[in-house]
């Protein structure tokens, strides 16, 4: 068994057609697929999460069985591979929410002691059912670059969770959420300048 900080997993998309709402789902993935149109569609978040987290001293692996066209046995097969003290599972969109929960079970099932966190726009918005309903332990909220380095920060050191902002999780029996870290908006009225892009 190989060893690992963190292994971050971007999961497999096994839904169903009738799941995705606006294209036949066959038309939609494969015309994002690397093999298909060698588009690469490597997963930005997971890579900002792990650059983070190694410039801090942690060691990352990336599992993306999106890009590599797993399945989900082959995806839970890789991810067994690890004995890893995290495991950070992203959620793209609703389609794949359910093979992400799905992973989340089939890893605390197989007794792993890694803490399971879930990050991404559906997370972000459902972390309350997703906590008291599923195998996840924590969900980062929002932007989760620091809020994930300061999670794994706590994870190794045997810290409790409750200071970190932008995260929910689980305290018992119940769910914990801590505020989000401040953003500030985006400025629109220079991104609309004509100068700013230079077009002269």
């Amino acid at each position: 068994m190989r060893n690992t900080d963190i292994l971050l997993v971007c999961p497999p998309l096994t839904a169903a057609s009738f799941t995705w709402r606006y294209a036949p789902y066959h038309v939609w993935k494969f015309s994002f697929s690397a093999k298909d149109h060698g588009y690469s569609g490597s997963n930005l978040g997971l890579a900002y999460l792990a650059a983070v987290a190694r410039e801090n001293g942690f060691e990352v692996k990336i599992i993306d069985g999106y890009l590599r066209d797993y399945t989900m046995e082959e995806c839970i097969k890789r991810i067994l591979k690890y004995d890893f003290k995290i495991l950070g599972i992203t959620v793209m969109a609703h389609v794949n929410l359910p093979d992400a929960l799905e992973i989340a079970r089939r890893v605390k099932e197989a007794q792993r002691n890694g803490h399971v966190v879930l990050g991404g726009i559906y997370p972000t918005l459902l972390h309350r059912r997703i906590l008291k309903d599923t195998a996840a332990d924590s969900v980062v909220r929002g932007e989760g670059e620091f809020t994930f380095l300061e999670l794994c920060e706590c994870v190794e050191d045997g810290k409790k969770l409750d200071g970190i902002k932008g995260l929910s999780f689980k305290k018992g029996k119940k769910v914990k959420v801590l505020s989000l870290i401040h953003i500030s908006e985006p400025t629109r009225p220079l991104y609309i300048s004509y100068a700013v892009f230079c077009l002269k």
